[in-house]
């Protein structure tokens, strides 16, 4: 069969159980259109059946064809008449029905059907057909399997037929049991319930719907049906509308107190978190050494600099939107919303002020303890240069002199002249165990400061007494093996040993003070310089005290060479050497003197700095908590919108300009910390004033922004986002032309595809009074006006019980399925969440809800 002949078969079939379903109401039936319409009775029937109207006297049994003719002409005159009003090119005649012309007959059918089914949803079948289209589409979205695009392959697997019946009546079937792959049964599910429990004539059947592609005027015929039977639904869906409203404020506000309560939650316990951390600045915590301190050091920097700026910006955006919530309730008349105790925003403000109070004490522990690190640091490097020179003389004795073999001495002037060197040992002994002793006491000093290094110390000043003791019994047993070697000594060259006892040890006190004075002068504070000050004067006292010794040598040395001797016989110390050294050392000491007072002054100078810097902080930190203590004091003044508005840019202006020229004083001194070196001493860094300046710009910004976007709000009378950007879009679809007005026709399809009703008899009225402009078309603006005039229904107490009651069928509890058949899950979700069930049916008390909401008593 070709597909023209198929197509004709399908349209056939279902135009004649169309005009079936209407004969029926005067007790008739046509079994073939083409061969039973000739007589024009039952075409006049079904006309006076679907019009209304009386097409007046007839040939009830016309037998001569002058009769069927004007049978004919009575209904063929009133299609022409009305398919020529809206535009149609094409007249029909009684000669082409009473010739049986099949495609002409089918098309009058069609008018027909156009006229009296389709034409309700728009008067002209481009906006009817697309009209009916876009009502099928939003009331099929969120569907699976489901994508209406067209009037014939969008309903073959019957998925579409059965969405529709589930919108609006989710009780009739079950659409999550239907399988896709069943086209035939999903079909025949469909025409059943529609046919027994809607009362929607079953126009078209399975097989043709699934052996060939639908005929989209079939389809569409089949469809306005059901159009039909839902338009009765729509006082429910505007009281479903307004619910839905009330549900999605609720939600809303459920979702910002939900939100406000988390973050709140999640800042207080970094608060909670961060004061512990701070709660500990004891030794053990700072650690035993300057590199842990150091990194102690480097923690804090990351809380000051990354941390808590952030959550000082979490803090504030709290405080915006507690008042956000407080203000959305206000102006919807609803109780003020109270956060718990711990969350509100006192507690988090007394828990912020604690947290810097210990953030200030662990400041100042943590920069008490680098410098005790440094301290013992500066100690334990003299320690060690110590202790390795007093463990290089004791390895010299062992490995040298000790072994040096006295059988081999055998002569008296040499014999006389070790006994001479040995006696020159104890002195040196003394004087190794005076270094020792002054080693020691640094190292005491050390283990006292608990330094990481303490165990290392006790080590080395174990090694170093147990080897000083070992020389000194080496010493001992070598003086006896010379008093066994020689009884007697000659006289001993007294001067000349003299001189090298007194030399060696005036040199050695004058290489200990230039070992001294080459170490750096590491200082960070005024208290470290003070440190290199109390070491300076001890050697400068000791230099002192040798002046006298530097004469007795000097007056020994010429005493000998003047009477022949060789000075330098026990030592090689050369005189003029030693008083060089001696001037070098005095030079040294008053550089460092002068190098230690230039130290502190900069230091001090430093200090003086950072205690202005901190005032200008402190200073600039409580303007920006003034300033915004301000802005938010206008946001709760009694006052409307507007004057909200003028106040705060009024008051925004001169707060940016102070608070642009007050950072700009601050970044001038980070500057000058930068240049001194000194701005990682500062207990305030540049990343906290930062946040500070941020925070009171982004307190402005979002002020400023959420007034104006309540004005805008309220402008639109509390219409959402999204109904405004459903109507918009509705308005661009029908929008055919693309310029932004909508004829007669396209305003009453748009309307409609919106579930909105208005009368035939109403039009021509509604059109005149919203077309201000005269110009015969509507705009975007005069059909958001009458959109805006249509949902403005309320939502207050009253007017939410009476959309319940409306949808409940006037009784005092609602239904599930009565909820979920006009607004989307979403909605209906969280209404059947906050309604407690009726005692005593199968629905929720509605009553009570609406009490609970609007604090009813």
């Amino acid at each position: 069969m070709s597909e023209t002949k198929e197509w004709e078969r399908i349209q056939m079939r279902a135009f004649t159980k169309w005009v079936n379903s209407h004969l029926r109401k005067r007790n008739m039936v046509v079994e073939d259109m083409i061969e039973e319409f000739e007589t024009g009775v039952p075409l006049i029937h079904l006309y006076e059946v679907i019009s209304d109207e009386s097409l007046g006297n007839f040939y009830p049994a016309p037998k001569m064809k002058f009769h069927k003719i004007a049978n004919l002409n009575k209904v063929v005159d009133k299609v022409n008449s009305f398919i020529e009003q809206v535009g149609i090119r094409l007249q029909f005649s009684a000669e082409q029905i009473l010739n049986k012309e099949k495609t002409q007959i089918l098309g009058m059918i069609w008018c027909l059907i156009h006229k009296f089914e389709i034409q309700d949803i728009s008067e002209d079948e481009l906006s009817a057909r697309e009209g009916l289209l876009l009502w099928c589409k939003k009331k099929t979205k969120g569907y699976p399997n489901v994508n209406v695009k067209d009037f014939k392959g969008s309903w073959q697997d019957g998925l579409a037929f059965c969405a529709l019946i589930h919108k609006h009546r989710p009780d009739l079937l079950d659409f999550d049991s239907l399988d896709p792959q069943n086209p035939r049964e999903n079909l025949q599910k469909a025409f059943d319930v529609a046919e027994k429990q809607l009362d929607i004539p079953q126009l078209l059947d399975v097989d043709d719907m699934i052996k060939f592609t639908p005929d989209d005027k079939a389809v569409m015929t089949y469809v306005a049906y059901y159009w039909k039977r839902f338009a009765s639904s729509n006082r429910a869906e505007k009281a479903g509308r307004k619910l839905a409203k009330v549900a999605k404020r609720e939600r809303e506000l459920e979702n910002m107190k939900h939100d406000y309560e988390q973050r709140a939650k999640k800042l207080v316990d970094w608060i909670d978190s961060s004061t512990d951390n701070l709660s500990d600045p004891t030794f053990d915590h700072f650690g035993n050494s300057l590199d842990k301190a150091e990194q102690r050091k480097a923690e804090f920097k990351q809380f000051k600099d990354d941390e808590k700026p952030n959550q000082s910006a979490e803090k504030v955006d709290l405080e915006m939107l507690l008042t956000k919530i407080r203000n959305k309730q206000k102006n919807e008349g609803l109780p003020i919303y109270n956060p718990p105790t711990e969350l509100g925003t006192d507690a988090i403000n007394d828990k912020w002020n604690n947290m810097n109070t210990k953030q200030d004490a662990y400041d100042k522990a943590l920069r008490e303890h680098i410098t005790l690190m440094k301290r013992l640091e500066i100690l334990l490097s003299r320690f060690r240069i110590r202790a390795k020179k007093i463990s290089e003389w004791q390895d010299g004795k062992n490995n040298g002199y000790f072994t040096e073999d006295l059988d081999k001495l055998d002569t008296i002037s040499a014999l006389q002249a070790k006994i001479k060197i040995h006696e020159t040992f104890d002195e040196e002994v003394s004087s190794v165990d005076k270094s020792l002793q002054e080693t020691g006491d640094i190292g005491k000093r050390i283990i006292e400061g608990k330094h990481e290094a303490a165990p290392e110390v006790n080590n080395t000043m174990d090694k170093l007494n147990n080897g000083q003791q070992d020389v000194k019994d080496k010493g001992e047993q070598k003086a006896k093996d010379l008093d066994d070697r020689l009884k007697k000594l000659e006289e001993l060259l007294g001067k000349c040993l003299d001189y090298a006892k007194k030399a060696e040890n005036l040199a050695m006190f004058l290489d200990d003070i230039s070992l001294a004075l080459a170490e750096p002068i590491t200082a960070s504070s005024v208290k470290d310089v003070d440190v290199f000050v109390d070491i300076l004067e001890a050697v400068d006292a000791r230099y002192n005290d040798n002046a006298p010794v530097l004469g007795n040598v000097t007056e020994l040395y010429d005493d000998i060479k003047n009477n022949g001797g060789d000075p330098n016989l026990y030592s090689g110390i050369d005189k003029k050497d030693l008083e060089d050294k001696f001037k070098t050392a005095g030079k040294q000491i008053e550089d460092r003197k002068k190098n230690l007072e230039q130290e502190k002054a900069r230091l001090s100078s430093n200090e003086d700095l950072l205690q202005q810097f901190a005032a200008a902080c402190d200073e600039y930190t409580q303007f920006s908590f003034d300033e915004k203590e301000k802005i938010i004091s206008l946001r709760s003044e009694s006052s409307t919108l507007e004057e909200q508005l003028e106040k705060v840019k009024t008051q925004a202006e001169e707060t940016k300009t102070q608070n642009e020229q007050r950072f700009s004083k601050l970044l001038d001194l980070f500057k000058v910390l930068e240049e001194r070196e000194v701005l990682e001493l500062s207990s305030v860094t540049q990343s906290e004033m930062q946040a500070v300046y941020d925070n009171l710009e982004k307190l402005i910004e979002k002020t400023i922004s959420e007034i104006e976007s309540e004005i805008l709000a309220s402008k639109n009378e509390g219409i959402p986002e999204e109904q405004l950007k459903d109507w918009r879009e509705t308005f661009k679809y029908f929008d055919k032309d693309k310029d932004g007005r909508l004829t007669k026709a396209d305003f009453k399809a748009c309307v409609r595809s919106l579930g909105e009703d208005i009368e035939d008899n109403e039009i021509e009225k509604v059109f005149h009074n919203l077309d201000i402009d005269r110009d015969g078309f509507i705009n975007f603006d005069e059909f958001l006006q009458y959109m805006r005039r249509l949902s403005e229904e309320g939502s207050s107490y009253e007017d939410v019980i009476e959309s319940f009651r409306q949808l409940a069928g006037e009784k005092d509890y609602i239904t599930e399925g009565q909820l979920r058949s006009v607004m989307e899950p979403e909605e209906a979700e969280f209404l059947l969440k906050q309604m407690p069930p009726k005692e005593g049916t199968d629905g929720y008390d509605y009553i009570a809800y609406a009490k609970n909401a609007f604090a009813k008593q």
